[in-house]
């Protein structure tokens, strides 16, 4: 019989004897129903000899490290792919704005030699006022002499990224030229080489596109 089937007769024999003896038997006949049930499903754990231990089952401990260090790497490392994947996202972006960059920051520079230009032809024409014919040197002394004929300017732009020369002049025409010193000579406008920029006694400034 199983164990239902041993607490549902019991229950029965309780009720039964619960109707006839009223309340107060009711009472008495549970507490028999608890200790019955007591007796027969509490049983005492078995006793060990002294100094006996229970035995856990064992770990393997091999087998445990290999899982935490195979999650370790999973959660905290890289495969090769993804660092190859990585450098090539890198390579392209570095490819397409590294260029870019350098030549915004050409761009900005070449200001250095239109401001130059600009104040050497206003020169010229300080120059000319006073003098028969436009110099046809910047550097050295100010003078009107054929032989010597100096604006007595700096050679070199402000910033120094340009350096400043009279390509010719006459009494009536000159040209001047600021060709660009290191990275600067690769500086460019809608495809056009901006080396070198120059200005003429009309104020034409060529490549127009450098301007």
């Amino acid at each position: 019989m199983t164990s239902i089937e041993h607490i549902t007769n019991r229950l029965c024999e309780l009720e039964d004897t619960s109707a006839i003896n009223g309340i107060g038997g009711t009472v008495d006949h549970l507490r028999s129903f608890m200790s019955w049930i007591k007796s027969q499903y509490a049983h005492p754990m078995p006793s060990l000899p002294v100094g006996q231990k229970t035995e856990r089952p064992r770990q393997n401990t091999q087998s445990l490290n290999r899982d935490v260090l195979g999650r370790i790497k999973r959660h905290c490392g890289f495969t090769l792919i993804e660092v190859l994947i990585t450098l090539a996202i890198v390579a392209i972006i570095a490819a397409i704005a590294v260029p870019s960059f350098q030549q915004q920051i050409r761009q900005a520079r070449r200001a250095d030699g239109q401001t130059a230009l600009m104040r050497l032809a206003i020169a010229q024409e300080q120059f000319r006022s006073g003098c028969p014919r436009y110099a046809s040197q910047i550097g050295g002394t100010r003078g009107c002499a054929a032989s010597a004929d100096r604006l007595g300017a700096s050679a070199l732009s402000t910033d120094g990224h340009y350096t400043l020369a009279v390509e010719s002049a006459t009494s009536s025409a000159f040209k001047l030229t600021a060709t660009p010193i290191g990275a600067q000579v690769h500086d460019k406008a809608a495809g056009v080489s901006c080396n070198p920029l120059a200005i003429d006694q009309d104020g034409h400034r060529q490549p127009r596109q450098c301007w």
